[in-house]
């Protein structure tokens, strides 16, 4: 039928038109919408500055929490816990005096090295070039040779005598022709070698009280200083005064080292600048604190000699009489704690703050007991008790120069670690020795290098033998 025809025809193509329209609705470019697009960026923004700000927090709060920790936390240079001491500080970590009770006999044993600690110093730099003072003992039988001056940077005569008005001299024409023939020798086998010679006196022979309470001693001590010095053209004065232990020679012994200074100062020129010096002691006795302004001392000299050595000896004490080295690096026995070189290196540095002006004490010999008991320990090897005679209160022993050691069999010697110094101990004849030799001088020069020590003083020169054995060992 043409009605039903016409019909179906006008939906088919109303149904194609539509589908054409639909295609051409889906090809044709969406429009673009800018606020869409902005909001799409804003919010990537945001979450990336989120991101960031929550790790910065983070880092922050981690940062701050690990400074905190070290900042109260420190480590100090005796690995304890505390705050930062000031740099101004000169406290003394270990007391001075020895300890006054008894120790039983069987309760002593080695006791292991340990560093001191020490307060904060700024560290001073060494003055010039590392030290090595080589006194020569005008009383010896040997003499000092021309090759042994050549590996020193001082020397010093030791000694001339001073009388109760100051006046120096030579003890005789034998000593006098000694300093006249090293000062001649020095010069010519070594011109930059400086030469200096010591003004010796001792506690039961000394002239040092009478001289530092008067003023015109004094004067002329300086005097007569200047006076050798500018006749032998020689370079500067020690002073060894074993030693003061009066409180009231504290500050006059600081005073006479000022006039010295002085006096040195007035006659030195752009040429020469003369040198003054001291010897002072390993500070292991009470006394010498309140007897000794140790930093008014240090005001006046270019450097002091520690006389870090003797700490065993054959004297009898509240203690008892105790073999050992000369001069042991660490370690001590009960009351002999605090006798030994670092234990007094470290007292010197924590008063001064001025390693540089420092040199330390070395024994060019050893230390022989006769009559030795065993050791004070079973597992000891150092330490042992000397007998004194029948009767009488000294012991048989010596103090032996290195040369003169031929008799030991110096290669069967053994190896005290806790004291890095070696001993020989012969248990049929009682005997014992200890003493320096190549190891424990390179030991000490390790140390002392370590610890930015000026130098180090040799007691003394003459005593090493014909190959320098030990000098060798101590050269930089």
């Amino acid at each position: 039928m043409p009605g039903t025809t016409t019909t179906g025809n006008r939906r088919r193509n109303e149904e194609r038109t539509a589908m054409v329209q639909l295609e051409i609705e889906n090809q044709r470019p969406r429009r673009w919408n800018p606020l869409f697009k902005w909001r799409k960026y804003l919010k990537i923004f945001g979450s990336v500055f989120l991101i960031i700000l929550a790790c910065g927090a983070v880092a922050y709060a981690s940062t701050a929490a690990i400074w905190y920790f070290f900042e109260e936390h420190l480590v100090t240079p005796d690995n304890s816990t505390t705050s930062r001491p000031k740099a101004s500080s000169r406290t003394v970590t270990r007391a001075t005096r020895r300890p006054t009770t008894t120790v039983s006999r069987h309760s002593l044993t080695s006791i292991e090295p340990i560093e001191e600690s020490s307060p904060y110093h700024p560290i001073q730099e060494r003055p010039g070039p590392f030290r090595i003072v080589g006194f020569y003992d005008s009383w010896s039988k040997y003499e000092i040779r021309g090759r042994q001056l050549q590996k020193l940077t001082h020397v010093i005569f030791s000694a001339l005598d001073m009388n109760s008005a100051g006046t120096l001299s030579f003890h005789d024409y034998g000593i006098r022709k000694k300093f006249i023939d090293l000062v001649e020798m020095s010069k010519r086998v070594n011109p930059s070698l400086k030469i200096m010679f010591s003004i010796a006196e001792y506690a039961y022979a000394s002239n040092f009280e009478a001289v530092v309470a008067d003023p015109e001693k004094k004067k002329t001590l300086c005097n007569s200083i200047a006076s050798l010095i500018q006749t032998h053209r020689i370079d500067g004065v020690d002073l060894f005064w074993k030693w003061p232990t009066k409180v009231e020679n504290r500050d006059l012994f600081v005073l006479l080292l000022r006039d010295i200074r002085q006096k040195l100062n007035s006659i030195s020129d752009s040429d020469h600048q003369y040198i003054l010096s001291v010897v002072l002691p390993n500070f292991d006795w009470p006394d010498f604190k309140l007897s000794l302004d140790l930093n008014g001392i240090m005001e006046q000299v270019d450097f002091i000699n520690v006389r870090t050595i003797n700490y065993y000896g054959f004297w009898n004490s509240q203690w008892g009489a105790y073999t050992g080295p000369p001069s042991p690096l660490y370690s001590g026995l009960g009351a002999y704690g605090d006798s030994n070189v670092n234990w007094t290196i470290t007292h010197y540095m924590n008063e001064t703050g001025a390693p540089g002006k420092l040199n330390m004490g070395v024994p060019f010999f050893g230390a022989h007991w006769e009559n030795v008991e065993g050791p004070i320990g079973v597992k000891e090897e150092m330490w042992f008790t000397a007998k004194a005679k029948t009767g009488e209160e000294t012991f048989e022993g010596e103090y032996i120069p290195w040369r003169e050691m031929e008799g030991w069999n110096l290669s069967a010697a053994k190896w005290h670690q806790e004291s890095r110094c070696p001993f020989i101990w012969l248990p049929d004849e009682r005997k014992f020795l200890g003493f320096e030799n190549q190891r424990s001088l390179k030991e000490k020069m390790k140390y002392a290098l370590e610890k930015s020590l000026g130098g180090i003083t040799i007691w003394s020169v003459e005593m090493d033998d014909d190959s320098d054995t030990l000098l060798n060992s101590v050269q930089v």
